[in-house]
């Protein structure tokens, strides 16, 4: 029987994690959220960390209520020396655009490889990603109602978003990131492409990003060879960041 769709469900794919970038373009598209970054964050001098923490996050929200409770915890210390003059990283509307993210890289992920929803499907999987905020300082009730509601927000914030030097910084260093372990350099020029499909027209110009036809063709190779092959390998390979995730939480819960 074909598990109902859920964030746990996309995000065990190892595939989804081609989505990380994309994902971080969206949330640092904020402009007080990248000054937070930008001032306080440690991703240009540690990119695989910062990923490491955010996978922490991510897996323990979706797990079990041992692992959520103890990644809130975790994300809620880390959050409260991070803030300024016009930035707090316990500010619940600014922690409503980062869990929206998520929902968006999560339904991004599932109709690019997997197949499109219906509305139901839809407003079952976004009735699910509300934890990624719930779990910290966002209320149930700031989230918009339904899936229509929740484009309205999204569409009104992320073209309204005032470009700031800090969010072109921090998007440069998400997009090119530096101090990579070499067996791992071929992963953002592949991103970056998947990214720039995905991303509103809007905000590639913001970042310097064009499709172009080499572009295209990629992006329509790799959707071609992900959506045929990747059924094909065997569940321990497409879930094995799951695995290793899910040991370093047990690991921290000992």
């Amino acid at each position: 029987m074909e598990k109902p769709i859920s964030c746990q469900k996309i995000l065990g794919e190892i595939v989804s994690l081609i989505s990380l970038q994309y994902a971080n373009v969206l949330v640092n598209s904020h402009p007080q959220v990248a000054q937070g970054v930008h001032n306080h964050s440690y991703f240009r001098s540690d990119p695989m960390t910062r990923v490491y923490y955010t996978l922490l996050y991510v897996y323990g929200v979706i797990g079990t209520p041992e692992e959520r409770d103890y990644v809130s915890k975790m994300v809620n210390k880390a959050h409260r020396g991070v803030r300024g003059r016009n930035y707090n990283a316990m500010d619940p509307k600014q922690q409503l655009w980062v869990a929206s993210c998520f929902f968006v890289a999560s339904l991004t992920v599932q109709e690019t490889f997997f197949g499109l929803l219906d509305d139901q499907s839809k407003e079952v999987l976004y009735k699910d990603a509300t934890r990624f905020g719930t779990s910290l300082q966002v209320p149930l009730e700031m989230w918009p109602e339904n899936v229509n509601e929740f484009w309205e927000y999204w569409n009104h914030e992320i073209h309204h978003f005032e470009v700031t030097s800090a969010v072109l910084h921090v998007t440069q260093d998400v997009l090119y990131p530096h101090n990579i372990p070499l067996w791992l350099l071929f992963v953002p020029p592949i991103a970056r492409i998947f990214t720039i499909h995905w991303l509103p027209k809007a905000c590639r110009a913001r970042y310097g990003l064009r499709s172009t036809w080499v572009t295209c063709v990629a992006y329509c190779i790799f959707v071609f060879i992900i959506r045929w092959v990747y059924p094909l390998l065997p569940e321990f390979l497409r879930h094995c960041h799951v695995y290793y995730v899910k040991r370093e939480l047990r690991r921290y819960l000992k």
